[in-house]
């Protein structure tokens, strides 16, 4: 998935792993606002999953996640991504994982 990522600039956003419980797994430096707008969305995190709907609004600060919609419907979300960084221990002890 690295590859699908390369492609968006962020390569180093892919954490997926063997055991990764989605195949889009990834985390970013940034504060990301989310709000859906229509439709159904799965928020997988690393030990569980959040089920949103219009209206749901998500705050990701840095953690690991991907979405899947399985509805098999179409789904509108808003996404405000706000560039941040961590703080420099968060940042070695992520990148020892």
């Amino acid at each position: 998935m690295k590859d699908a990522f390369a492609q968006i600039g962020d390569e180093e956003a892919s954490t997926v792993k063997a055991h990764s419980p989605h195949p889009l797994m990834h985390r970013t430096e940034s504060v990301d606002y989310g709000i859906v707008i229509e439709g159904e969305l799965t928020l997988v995190l690393d030990d569980s999953e959040v089920q949103l709907k219009p209206g749901s609004v998500v705050v990701q600060r840095g953690s690991n996640h991907a979405w899947a919609n399985r509805s098999g419907q179409p789904c509108r979300v808003l996404f405000v991504l706000v560039d941040g960084a961590y703080e420099p221990s968060l940042a070695a002890a992520l990148a020892a994982r």
